[in-house]
């Protein structure tokens, strides 16, 4: 359901409320609210207010589920902290592949947001405008994978199969001269999978501004020129998982989250484009700010990890 009118010849006001149902998960309502006032032509001041509303995906929270790989790591039990050659050390599980298996968890809850803006928009000409909007959005119960920030908090298991026969140190040995075995029977069942269950994180907290600016030349005979800016600069995104804060504004996470891209505190598009009757003609540029390579949710410099993972494929 949708309303909007002009109270005053200067003031537009619009509401809007939609309601979700799930036969999943159930339903909810959520509104959204605008306000523009244009005191005079050139300039206009705007505003707008909303909440947001996620149900749980049949993925997240149905009968599914999928496995994948993580790298490689250690077993605590079997090769403690990784180092081999040392008595009691399995040095097959020093390091081998994780499988890992994200389960649905039925009893996540809903995701819900409330987002705010507010800006304004001067027009001195008909060729010339530019707009400066702050906003600011928070993210409640954010559903993610336990696998996204870590494997942080308790919700991580390692699920073990029977126990087998390995080759055992016997000895402890040092400079990598390989230590004398025994093959015994493992203490404990061998590492099959980690399980990564779905998740409600805190809540995640975002804000900045973003500037569009728009200008068009006239060039006679030869065509029109337009040239458009947008530039976004973003003060924060503030992430909590597992009960920590983590602030990833200009770093490389959330790495689990938009395609590990990284999250510059600055990005920018400029482009001019050239109009004459059916030819037209574009030229853009893209600018992304610097950021760090340290991902704080999952504590790793994913460079550097980018690195092991590319050496390794290459000895393979």
């Amino acid at each position: 359901i949708e309303i909007g009118g002009k109270p005053i010849r200067q003031l537009e006001v619009n509401a809007a409320v939609r309601y979700d149902h799930y036969d999943t998960y159930g339903g909810q309502a959520t509104p959204k609210f605008g306000l523009k006032f244009t005191p005079i032509d050139m300039l206009s001041i705007r505003g707008t207010w909303g909440r947001g509303f996620r149900a749980p995906s049949i993925s997240e929270s149905g009968n599914s589920g999928i496995s994948f790989g993580l790298g490689n790591t250690n077993d605590e039990i079997l090769c403690p902290n990784g180092v081999t050659n040392v008595k009691g050390t399995y040095n097959a599980l020093c390091s081998y592949p994780i499988t890992g298996i994200e389960p649905p968890n039925p009893a996540l809850k809903a995701v819900t947001s409330t987002n705010a803006t507010i800006g304004v928009i001067f027009e001195p000409v008909q060729t010339f405008n530019v707009s400066v909007d702050w906003y600011r959005i928070q993210l409640n119960n954010d559903i993610i994978s336990a696998s996204s920030t870590g494997a942080l908090g308790a919700d991580v298991s390692l699920v073990r199969g029977a126990q087998v026969v390995l080759p055992v140190c016997t000895n402890t040995t040092t400079n990598g001269t390989p230590c004398t075995t025994a093959n015994v029977l493992t203490p404990v069942g061998y590492p099959q999978y980690f399980n990564f269950p779905y998740l409600n994180a805190g809540t995640t907290k975002t804000s900045g501004i973003d500037i569009d600016l728009r200008s068009r030349f006239d060039l006679g005979a030869i065509g029109d020129l337009i040239g458009e800016l947008n530039y976004t600069y973003i003060s924060q995104y503030e992430f909590e998982a597992a009960g920590q804060l983590f602030n990833l504004v200009g770093t490389h996470g959330p790495a689990g989250v938009s395609g590990d891209t990284g999250n510059p505190k600055q990005r920018a598009v400029a482009s001019v484009t050239w109009n004459k009757g059916p030819a037209t003609a574009t030229l853009t540029a893209n600018y992304v700010g610097s950021f760090h390579i340290t991902d704080p949710s999952v504590g790793v410099d994913t460079r550097s990890e980018e690195r092991r993972v590319g050496k390794e494929c290459r000895s393979r």
